[in-house]
């Protein structure tokens, strides 16, 4: 299985995901929230790659669908991908069926083209499906512990930096909770 590489260390994650905002500072000095342990996960995706044709021209467009929470982005890291397995951290189990994901990267990529290409000119639809794969995301996860019995996560994508969105996070709360039933 293909995955993204870890461009942070774990020290940056921390860094990082070190809230500095007065409320935290507050919060935190009257023990609503203590720091928790930070830890390397890896999210699977799921990879499609259509063809895209219009009246004139074909293509083809890769969009990723998250396999625990169903988030869809194009997908545009594909010479980052590495042959190689998940380093440390725990790998999270897909929730999605792969058929499931297929259905839902076709339909979040024509809401997108629709969206972004409005009633000017030739839309460009999504046709067959050329490939498909599961490929792993690093992201770090700090576990924050919010009053006595609240547990709450960040994320940190490990492979560009950015802070995870809130959709991932909930897949991530879904995987672990799932896990944990097994």
């Amino acid at each position: 299985m293909r995955r993204l590489p870890v461009c942070l260390s774990g020290d940056e994650a921390r860094s990082r995901l070190r809230r500095r905002s007065r409320l935290d500072w507050i919060l935190r000095r009257h023990g609503g929230e203590r720091e928790g342990r930070v830890e390397l996960i890896w999210v699977p995706h799921c990879l499609f790659t259509f063809e895209m044709e219009t009246a004139r021209d074909f293509g083809e467009t890769t969009v990723s669908v998250d396999a625990c929470s169903g988030a869809f982005a194009i997908f545009q890291m594909e010479e980052d991908l590495l042959d190689a397995p998940a380093g440390d951290g725990e790998v999270l189990s897909s929730l999605l069926l792969p058929e499931e994901a297929e259905k839902r990267g076709r339909d979040k990529l024509l809401q997108a083209i629709m969206r972004r290409r409005g009633s000017q000119g030739p839309k460009p639809a999504p046709g067959r499906l050329l490939r498909s794969e599961t490929v792993l995301f690093p992201f770090w996860v700090k576990y924050v512990h919010r009053g006595k019995d609240r547990l709450d996560i960040r994320l940190l994508n490990a492979a560009t930096g950015e802070a995870g969105g809130n959709q991932t996070r909930v897949g991530v709360l879904h995987a672990f909770v799932a896990t944990s039933r097994r």
